[in-house]
């Protein structure tokens, strides 16, 4: 019950984010290499997969934060 509520939270987090950064970080929960990131996202080279993955992490992190009562929840899982 727990992993279904942290699934629809984090689905509910994601969609807040733009289309890009949602296929990054799905491809980066799912471990794909940041060649392959890079190769999926049609990037120039992996340092802009992995330029574009931190920047998509500090987004979420950044929403994480600021959506109230969302931080402490999230929080609690780690």
């Amino acid at each position: 019950e727990q992993n279904m509520e942290k699934t629809k939270l984090m689905n509910l987090l994601l969609e807040k984010l733009k289309e890009p950064c949602r296929k990054v970080l799905s491809l980066y929960s799912l471990n794909y290499p940041i060649k392959e990131i890079a190769l999926e996202m049609g990037y120039s080279n992996p340092q802009s997969a992995k330029n574009r993955t931190k920047k998509c992490r500090e987004s979420l992190r950044k929403l994480i934060v600021e959506t109230p009562g969302i931080h402490n929840k999230v929080k609690s899982w780690i």
